[in-house]
């Protein structure tokens, strides 16, 4: 035989080889995760120039199915959240459920989805969630830099606390191209 052949059946026995192995190791495993414990997930923010902002959440199972159409239901109704500063200063957020959001000028809706990552072109797009911060009355409360603020959440005997700086800015002092 000459050499061109044995290279080519060589090739052929190490691709049928490959083929077999990975065909025939193929086995389904079902993994049994359990459901977490029921938690809430909170996910605050405040920034420098802007008032506080909390969306409260249950947690829901890693793999399990997220239904869109019922979003409202992993949303918490109904917590009394407070945000005080170190000067004892504090605010009382206001809960803002989806159809009051969709009643908010289209000026302050469509930036306020934004920050959430949601593309809407109109307040009545705005989806059902519960969304708590100040009340219309309160827009003077706003996050300062260098300053400290406490967090406290609580939904019926339940108390969630949280800190946090809003840091000074760091500016670059110099800028390289290569």
């Amino acid at each position: 035989m000459s050499k061109n052949i044995k290279s080519h059946i060589l090739l052929l026995a190490v691709c049928l080889a490959s083929v077999i192995l990975f065909v025939a190791c193929e086995k389904e495993i079902d993994l049994k995760v359990p459901d977490p414990a029921s938690a809430y997930v909170v996910e605050g923010h405040i920034e420098n120039g802007l008032p506080p902002y909390v969306l409260l959440t249950k947690n829901a199972a890693f793999y399990g199915n997220i239904n869109l159409s019922n979003l409202s239901n992993y949303f918490v109704s109904g917590a009394k959240i407070t945000v005080i500063t170190e000067t004892n200063d504090s605010i009382h957020l206001q809960e803002y459920n989806g159809a009051l959001l969709q009643l908010l000028p289209d000026s302050i809706a469509i930036p306020l989805a934004a920050q959430f990552g949601i593309s809407i072109t109109s307040a009545s797009e705005f989806p059902p969630i519960i969304l708590y911060t100040v009340a219309l009355t309160d827009t003077g409360f706003v996050g300062q830099i260098g300053k400290k603020y406490d967090l406290r959440i609580t939904i019926g005997d339940k108390l969630i606390t949280a800190s946090t700086t809003i840091p000074q800015p760091v500016f670059f002092d110099s800028l390289w191209l290569k």
